[in-house]
This record gives C-alpha cells, sequence and structure tokens, in this order.
C-alpha cells in the first residue's frame, strides 16, 4: 500500500492548491471532504475513502481530483473497469493534473489494455520528466508493444536517475531490448554493465547463456568461435542453474536447464 499512500499525499496538496471556484464555501467544502478521504485511504480505510471521494464528486461533478481519487478507492476494491472510467473523465477534464495522466496510464497497464497506456503517459511524462514511475511504465509499454526504440529511451532515461543509476536490472532490461533488436554490440556491452553492478542476478546470466547460445549459431562457420560461444554458454547457464538451487518453485526450469548444458556441451 505504500506506493498508493504516496499517491493520495501528492494529490492531497494538488487538490488543495486548486483556484476556487465561483461558490467559494461550496469548493472549500468539497475540499474538506477530499482532505478527509485521502486520510481515510493512508489509514487502509478504503470503503471510507471510496465514500467520501463519491459525495465530493457528486457535489461537484467537475472537479478532476474528486474522480481521481475515486477511481484510486474503486482500485482498490478490485472495481478496475469503474476506476479507469472514473479516471478518463478526470483527465478530460483537466489535462494538467500529473496524478490523473499517471493514474490513468497505470491503471490501463494494470489492466492490460497496453495500447492505450502511452498517451497519457507521456502527458504524464511532460508534466513531471523524472518520475521513475512513469519512464519504468512506458518502458515496459512499449517493450511490450514492441516498439523497442521507445523504451529504450525510457529505460536509459529511467538509468540516468540516482536511484536507478546502479541498477543492474535496468541495464539489464537495456540489453535484452538490443538482443531484441538483434543489435548484438550494444547488447552485450549492456549485460556486461550490468555484470558488473550484480554478477549474482538471474535473469542477467540467463541472458548472457542466451547472448552467447544464439553467437554460436551466428558464427558456426567459425569453429573456434562457435567454440567459446558455446563454452560461455554452458558457463553462464550453468551459474543460472546454480542460482536457482535455493528456490523450491524452480525445480523444472533447473532441469531444463540441466538438460541444456548436456545438449551444448555435445556439440563441443
Amino acid at each position: 500500500m505504500k506506493h498508493l499512500i504516496i499517491t493520495a499525499v501528492m494529490l492531497a496538496t494538488t487538490t488543495l492548491m486548486l483556484p476556487s471556484c465561483k461558490d467559494k464555501e461550496s469548493y472549500e467544502s468539497n475540499a474538506l471532504i477530499l482532505k478527509k478521504a485521502i486520510e481515510a485511504g493512508n489509514k487502509g480505510e478504503w470503503e471510507k475513502a471510496q465514500l467520501l471521494a463519491l459525495r465530493a464528486r457528486t457535489q461537484d461533478p467537475n472537479d478532476a481530483n474528486a474522480r481521481v481519487m475515486l477511481a484510486l478507492a474503486l482500485e482498490q476494491d478490485e472495481k478496475l473497469d469503474q476506476a479507469i472510467e472514473e479516471i478518463k473523465v478526470a483527465t478530460t477534464l483537466d489535462h494538467s493534473i500529473f496524478m490523473a495522466q499517471y493514474t490513468q496510464g497505470r491503471l490501463l497497464f494494470k489492466n492490460d489494455i497496453y495500447e492505450d497506456c502511452p498517451a497519457p503517459l507521456e502527458k504524464a511524462k511532460e508534466l513531471n520528466p523524472n518520475h521513475s514511475q512513469v519512464l519504468l511504465l512506458l518502458a515496459r509499454t512499449y517493450s511490450l508493444l514492441s516498439n523497442y526504440d521507445e523504451s529504450i529511451k525510457n529505460y536509459i532515461l529511467l538509468a540516468r536517475l540516482k536511484q536507478y543509476s546502479k541498477s543492474a536490472e535496468v541495464f539489464n532490461e537495456i540489453g535484452v531490448l538490443f538482443f531484441k533488436k538483434k543489435d548484438y554490440k550494444r547488447s552485450i556491452k549492456f549485460f556486461e554493465r550490468a555484470y558488473s553492478m550484480d554478477p549474482k542476478l538471474p535473469s542477467l546470466n540467463l541472458n548472457f547463456a542466451v547472448f552467447y547460445e544464439t553467437l554460436a549459431e551466428l558464427c558456426k562457420d567459425d569453429k573456434s568461435k562457435a567454440f567459446i560461444a558455446r563454452r560461455n554458454a554452458v558457463k553462464y547457464y550453468g551459474v543460472y542453474e546454480q542460482l536457482l538451487i535455493l528456490d523450491p518453485h524452480a525445480e523444472d526450469t533447473r532441469k531444463a536447464i540441466i538438460d541444456k548444458i548436456a545438449q551444448l556441451k555435445e556439440t563441443m
């Protein structure tokens, strides 16, 4: 719930700084209702938050922040379709609210509606260029849409942020994207950068293994290069298999990797 609590706090600041409506007393009353809704959400009292947000929205249907708060509460009540409808109205009412744009993109992603995610997330990025979660969602969305160039662009922006500048996971993902683009020179550079940060990252060792197995196939006419590539593939598959030992749910995967290693050794 930590992420949602942060969201609520940000929403509170946005709501209370809005300019007054024609009826100042009515608007202040609406702001007070939303403040109570946010406080309820911060305490995990989402049913109460939902009722308060609904009251605020009913009192002023054009209050975009009321709809954002209601969307967040509906999400917690697992009413994702209704939450998306509310947040879409919020972004229509006011394009300039970062939390509305971000929440719309996030909820669409959560509901697997990836093709509709970029528009609100790009708007959120425009409003807050260094928001890590926006950049991460954009990178993941574009990757799922096979728009690897845009995905790479957002992962690189993410990697420039201090909290992600030494994230092996981010550099690993960039390496994967270049691999999918068949840009193997850049792919290996990012894998190596990730490896320098966390050599025991399981997915990274698997990616190294797949990379070298692919390289062995690409240079199969050069027996020396193919042999070295297969040897490296065996090495990283072996590391990956060892890293899975402590995972009781990975037994089938371990067996498959052991078989893969045996097959590669037969070709060496």
